[in-house]
């Protein structure tokens, strides 16, 4: 066994070996998770090739859903002359505040 300075590698190589190293055992620790919760609901959900196209969908609806309601504040003027200054800091306030607003209303609008 090398005692200390007289180790046979380099630093170079001792950093790849570690690379290597922590790479396998992250990969131990993927397979592991996967294995302890491949057969629960929200697993399968989440990375399942088979609920792909339901979650894009879903996703896609979602956006639709928010560019309609930027839409709508902007149709609304709501974001004209609004900069992003100090010395506009309350009227960038209110606007956020709206878009808080109309934001909340649609998730509230999903959630039924």
């Amino acid at each position: 066994m090398p005692t200390r300075g007289t180790c046979s590698i380099g630093s170079d190589e001792a950093l790849l070996q570690y690379a290597d190293y922590e790479k396998a055992f992250m990969a131990g620790v993927a397979r592991t998770f996967f294995e302890a919760h491949k057969e629960e609901e929200w697993l399968r959900e989440k990375y399942h090739p088979a609920y792909d196209a339901a979650r894009i969908s879903e996703k896609a609806e979602k956006v639709t859903r928010r560019l309609g309601i930027y839409l709508a504040l902007r149709g609304q003027g709501l974001f004209e002359g609004v900069t992003l200054t100090k010395s506009n800091s309350k009227r960038v306030m209110q606007m956020m505040e709206a878009v808080n607003q109309a934001m909340d209303a649609a998730v509230g609008e999903e959630a039924r």
